[in-house]
């Protein structure tokens, strides 16, 4: 639960950070607005850091959506791979390497989505393609198996479920 709060709290202030840093430094500088030729330090060092808490958020994002779009072209590019093998899983011998790989691929997603470098509506969208293989019978009860080997970073139906809600 206080993952949870703590990673809502950080997508709200990524989303929002301008909209609560600009009226609080505005309200600072109307404060000291009738004593501004006698504090021209204070409003000058208050213009300071709000600048560089703007140009902090930028960069964060920046780095943020870099990360992101290595790790989206990775993951997909794995699942690339992987699809055809999942879509004939019956046929095939090494069925186990395979939903290993399929599995460790969704868990280290899921681990990313908790820290906060996936965004919600990708993360959604893969949790429905999760669900989708899910239906498979095969699939389904290696799933329902390797789950309470509790080695997939947390991730469960549960969360798979939820996730795919949005």
């Amino acid at each position: 639960m206080k993952t949870r709060l703590k990673l809502k709290f950080s997508y709200f202030l990524k989303e929002y950070y301008f909209f609560i840093f600009t009226p609080f430094y505005c309200g600072v500088m109307w404060f000291f607005y009738p004593y501004s030729q006698k504090l021209m330090g204070v409003i000058a060092t208050a213009t300071g850091v709000y600048l560089s808490i703007m140009y902090f958020f930028q960069k964060q994002n920046l780095e943020e959506l870099k990360a992101f779009k290595e790790l989206f072209v990775e993951f997909n590019a794995r699942y690339d791979k992987l699809n055809n093998k999942l879509n004939k899983i019956d046929s095939e011998d090494d069925k186990n390497n395979i939903l290993d790989d399929y599995f460790n691929l969704c868990a280290e997603e899921y681990l990313f989505y908790k820290k906060g470098l996936i965004v919600k509506e990708v993360w959604c969208s893969w949790c429905k393609g999760m669900q989708s293989h899910l239906k498979h019978q095969t699939i389904l009860d290696y799933w329902n198996k390797a789950q309470h080997e509790e080695s997939y970073y947390g991730l469960t139906t549960k969360a798979i479920n939820s996730g795919a809600k949005g």
